[in-house]
């Protein structure tokens, strides 16, 4: 254990992708919802691993999170404690701000006890205020043996005094100021520095003076000094001389010297027999672009020079992807004062040089590649297939990765690029690449491209030739150079030509009937039909022309080579494409993916779904003798379709499926009528479109009821179709849309509204509409279950899918009107928000730090809130934190005013008095202290919190009146 390098994780995680590791006895960064934003990945890994730190409740380890008093002290005592760190009484010491069932009195009382950690004066430990680096240094130094008292880290010096000996023990985190309150993984990094420095003790602590002034000096110490071996307690390595805190603390954990997959020096963490990672060492010199032999010569100096250069030199060895070079020349990569580049050093190959004590000298080159998922990942047989998008510098790797050699393959998606690095044939780390997207202005062959006026740099390897003021997307590596580079066409560069017709007479000009990709239709005048060897006699093309717009309004369209397009034409009915389908048979078979843009023609109607998760089922219902549905596609250099026209007439086509088109609740068959600039006559319609309360605009008024519609078409002037209109009137299984004609009560229970034998598991984010008499409102699952508990609800209840939990209900009563302003809603914002918890009431949320002593019930317009004259104080009034808390419910319950004597109150949503946020609306703004305007001090202005007998208060609350009334017992 003795002489190792201090590997930070820095290299790592600033130069190296997301690697292929084992899985350790605890979660590794990349387990962690944010382990790509994680410096110190090395600390963070292995101190989760020892279960010294922990992750959020959302699955984050929140690296740049300012570290609380709280939380150091937690890190201590699992330090010090282990397992057994749980297992801490509330009996040490107790703070007046720290509760006794807070989650960490166990640890605040052990810190406090061993003069680890103290309070901020006054019985007060602060438990959420920051830590600074300095404050967190000092509790490592005590852990590791130091005395406070005996090393000053009290008194006026306590800071510098601690900041010296935190830089001779090892522990000072490189380029952190300590003085600054400390991050997350900062204080994970400090922890970890910690495991590797040494214990110390005193042969002698001295005797402790009282001075006449009340304080004290130590005399007669010794200076601390390391345990060793010949101590009684030491624990550690028999080959060692000095003990470290991990071989004190933590036996099972072990660090190993060796070499990573790259053959660079590294050292690997095993906890037990399982293991945590393998991290490289720090490398005295990284470049990640062509280096002189003159600059890596200075990395190694040379003293070393000379030495891999003698008679009986030391080792130099080369890597290349892991791979040695066979007897490499030292002259190829160091000579003094030269300027040639050193062999194999370019833009994005990350180079390193190691030197160790010896003065052996590794020197390891790592190129990247890039690739692009293909077909997303298989979770049958949990396996992501790449392809390598036909670049010759693409190693033979094998292209199938499986998730038992990689953490994140769920993570991709169809088409992403991705970043790999390799060993011989196996793929050995992968991560998302950066793409950036824009207009060509201006490119240098082999060198750089400027896309929107900003220069990349390529990669060793790549280059590409470009169309200027095209749009591209770059692909970068790890370093910010291009790798890759993919013509992006625009919306607007393609346009589907069904029939045409000579014009004119000489110049031979045709008319055409055009199909853009937004959705539009139109008659064109084509300019170029010469060129394209169009005949008088042509009656169709249904073929795909790249354009360009002339000033005069005329098109000039472009052939599309053969290889750019695949078509077909179907001739019996059944299916064409399917949702989610990721390739369709044409001529050639043709990929197709989430950015491929659909547009399907249905007669006079054009829709356009881009996505193959949003494209609906499209089949062949009917065809007429002789006739058939043409599908063309444009391809990209890769397959894959970038748009894809399905030409069909009305009866012939049918689209089915439910959210992959738009969807609407029409809410009410009045209407207005309106006309656009065209002469357009459209009808619009009280709805909710896609979740959002509003309007919709439809072509026609024939066949409109109120209820749910799903695929929602729309017409050449973007206008609803009518005649296409498909309103759901039943509840098929599997279906995404589905509708109930109910008559039961309704229950709710744990996110599952039920009635009528129908049970809706509500999904972590959705919305309940209430159809009020041709209003759209929302409303919450509670409040219906309240409504019709007893009574049965009599109406339709819709509902939309997303898998099995529903995302949107819609409820419409038959004559009768749910409001969100009845005095049953004031009893459930009262009985919901006001809890009890082991006896003790409070607001249900986040309450802040106060425990509440009140008894609080409800009957609707009455309220009684009951306390115990104990729980009335001067300094703390029980009845102000209570009223506070009730009051902050009824607008997490959806209160918006508040009238109150005379006074409108409404709510701060940027206050930081929780419930005491509601403020004089006549005011600018929430005031605070002695001149507050807020309800809470109008309320204790008026006399009702004094606590010497009952009092009453009445709050009218968005049109509804609450009594209050506030009783104080002996």
């Amino acid at each position: 254990m003795r002489n190792l390098k201090r590997t930070l994780s820095l290299v790592l995680a600033a130069v190296m992708l997301v690697g292929m590791m084992v899985v350790g006895a605890s979660a590794a960064s990349s387990d962690f919802v944010d382990g790509n934003e994680i410096t110190y990945a090395e600390a963070a890994e292995v101190m989760t691993a020892l279960g010294v730190f922990e992750g959020t409740d959302k699955g984050a380890f929140d690296p740049t999170g300012i570290l609380t008093r709280e939380q150091a002290a937690a890190i201590i005592c699992r330090m010090l404690l282990g397992d057994d760190a749980e297992n801490l009484t509330t009996n040490s010491t107790v703070f007046s701000d720290v509760a006794a069932d807070r989650w960490s009195v166990g640890y605040i009382g052990y810190c406090a006890q061993q003069n680890i950690l103290a309070g901020t004066g006054n019985g007060t430990f602060n438990p959420e205020g920051e830590l600074t680096g300095l404050a967190f240094a000092k509790m490592l130094l005590v852990a590791l043996g130091y005395d406070p008292a005996i090393e000053q880290y009290v008194g006026n010096d306590w800071a510098v005094n601690v900041a010296a000996d935190a830089v001779d023990a090892g522990i000072a985190v490189s380029g952190v100021i300590m003085a600054d309150a400390m991050t997350r993984e900062q204080a994970a990094q400090m922890a970890y520095q910690t495991l590797e420095a040494d214990m110390v003790r005193y042969a002698s602590r001295g005797t402790t003076i009282q001075q006449p002034d009340g304080s004290t000096i130590i005399v007669g110490n010794t200076a601390a000094e390391p345990v060793s071996k010949t101590d009684s307690d030491y624990a550690g390595d028999s080959n060692d001389d000095t003990q470290q805190f991990c071989e004190r603390y933590f036996a099972d954990l072990k660090k190993v010297n060796g070499e990573d997959d790259f053959a660079r020096p590294a050292s690997q963490w095993k906890l037990k027999n399982d293991i945590i990672g393998t991290y490289p060492a720090e490398a005295d010199g990284t470049f990640t672009t062509a280096v002189d032999k003159g600059d890596l010569y200075d990395v190694i100096g040379r003293t070393v020079y000379n030495d891999i250069t003698a008679s009986k030199p030391t080792d130099f060895s080369v890597y290349v992807d892991g791979d040695p070079v066979s007897s490499p020349d030292v002259a190829d990569y160091f000579v003094n004062n030269e300027t040639d580049d050193a062999k194999g050093t370019a833009k994005g190959v990350l180079t390193q040089v190691f030197v160790d004590d010896d003065n052996n000298v590794i020197l390891s080159q790592i190129h990247t590649y890039v690739a692009q998922v293909d077909g997303g990942y298989d979770e049958e047989n949990e396996e992501l297939e790449l392809d390598d998008l036909g670049l010759d510098t693409f190693p033979a790797v094998n292209t199938t990765l499986s998730a038992d050699d990689f953490e994140n393959l769920s993570a991709f998606e169809d088409g992403d690029y991705v970043l790999i690095t390799a060993v011989g044939d196996e793929v050995k780390t992968i991560q998302a690449a950066e793409v950036v997207s824009g207009t060509v202005t201006s490119y240098t062959s082999n060198k750089n491209v400027t896309l929107d006026g900003t220069k990349y740099e390529y990669s060793q390897g790549y280059s590409s030739t470009y169309n200027l003021k095209d749009d591209y997307d770059l692909v970068l590596d790890t370093y910010g150079y291009v790798i890759y580079a993919d013509g992006v066409e625009a919306s607007n560069d393609y346009v589907f030509i069904t029939n045409v017709a000579q014009i004119g007479g000489v110049n031979k000009s045709f008319e055409a009937k055009a199909y853009f990709v937004d959705g539009t239709t139109a008659v064109i005048e084509v300019s170029n039909a010469d060129d394209l060897e169009w005949e008088s006699t042509d009656k169709t093309k249904n073929t795909w022309f790249s354009y360009d717009e002339k000033n005069d309004g005329t098109y000039e369209l472009g052939k599309l080579n053969s290889n750019d397009s695949a078509s077909k034409d179907f001739n019996t009915t059944g299916k064409i494409i399917e949702t989610g389908d990721a390739r369709i048979s044409l001529d050639k078979s043709v990929r197709l993916n989430n950015d491929t843009v659909f547009v399907i023609r249905r007669g006079d109607n054009v829709n356009v779904y881009t996505g193959i998760r949003n494209v609906p089922d499209v089949n062949i219902t009917h065809l007429e003798s002789d006739a058939e549905v043409e599908v063309v596609a444009i391809l990209d250099d890769n397959g894959y379709a970038d748009y894809l026209f399905i030409n069909g007439e009305t009866g012939e086509l049918g689209v089915s499926g439910s959210v992959a088109g738009d969807r609407i609740y029409i809410l009410d068959t009045d209407y207005e009528s309106s006309q656009d600039a065209d002469d357009n006559k459209y009808y619009v319609f009280d709805a909710i479109v896609n979740g959002e309360i509003g309007t919709v605009n439809l072509n026609s008024t024939s066949d409109v009821e109120v209820g749910l519609y799903g695929n929602v078409t729309y017409d050449a002037d973007g206008y609803v179709n009518t005649s296409d209109l498909n309103r759901i009137n039943n509840a098929v299984s599997g279906n995404d849309l589905r509708v109930w004609n109910v008559d039961s009560t309704i229950a709710y229970s744990s996110g599952v509204l039920s009635f009528d034998g129908v049970d809706l598991v509500l999904a972590d984010e959705y919305t309940i509409f209430l159809n009020d008499g041709g209003t759209g409102k929302t409303t919450t699952p509670s409040r219906l279950a309240r409504d019709y508990e007893d009574d049965n609800f009599k109406g339709v209840i819709s509902a939309v899918y997303d898998g099995d939990a529903v995302i949107e209900v819609y409820v419409d009563e038959d004559n009768s009107v749910i409001t969100d302003e009845t005095v049953a809603e004031v009893e459930e914002a009262v009985s919901d928000a006001v809890v009890n918890a082991d006896g003790a009431w409070g607001q249900n949320g986040d309450l802040g730090n106060y425990v509440a002593h009140g008894t609080w019930n409800s009957d609707g317009t009455k309220v009684t809130a009951s306390f115990e004259q104990s729980a009335i104080s001067t300094e703390s009034n029980a009845i102000t934190w209570d009223t506070a808390r009730f009051l902050g419910s009824l607008h997490k319950n959806g209160a918006t005013t508040i009238v109150y004597d005379g006074v409108t109150y409404v709510w701060d949503k940027d206050g930081g008095l929780q419930g005491s946020n509601w403020y004089d609306s006549s005011d600018k703004g929430l005031t605070t202290g002695d001149n507050a305007n807020t309800l809470v001090k109008a309320l204790a202005d008026a006399g009702v919190f004094d606590g010497d007998e009952t009092a009453t208060a009445t709050l009218t609350v968005d049109g509804v009146d609450i009594t209050i009334t506030f009783s104080v017992s002996e």
